[in-house]
Order: C-alpha cells, then structure tokens, then sequence
C-alpha cells in the first residue's frame, strides 16, 4: 500500500492512506530528508521509501497544473 506524506507538525509526519485516514508517524522513523508529498510503501508494519512514485505523482500534478494554463 502507498501512503503519502500529508505534511510534518514538529516532530511528526502525518501520513495520509489511501482511504484518506491520516496518522501521525514520529520522524525519527523516517528518513531524515522525509517533506511534504513524499510517498512511501507501508509493508510489514514499516516505511519504505518509494521515490519513484513520488516523482509519478509529481509528473501528473505538475501535467495538470500545465494544462490549466493551455487555454
């Protein structure tokens, strides 16, 4: 399952599934350069890191954004 980085509050990162149910994860489980949408594989009870779809997501926010301007 892919969860993202919703947004970090002092010493947490509040992580968003995909039924949009957030919770709250200390940093210090995470990778120390964790920001803002960063997307993570949630395996095992543990957080991967999935930069790849990280950089997907982006790519399509960044296409739609784009395409608001096109007209």
């Amino acid at each position: 399952m892919i969860v993202i980085v919703d947004r970090i509050e002092n010493q947490f990162a509040v992580m968003e599934y995909p039924d949009r149910k957030t919770i709250d994860v200390p940093l210090k489980e995470l990778p120390g350069d964790v920001k803002r949408g960063d997307c993570f594989k949630y395996i095992d009870e543990k957080f991967i890191p999935a930069p790849e779809e990280t950089a997907l997501r982006k790519a399509q926010i960044e296409e739609i954004f784009e395409s608001l301007w096109e007209k």
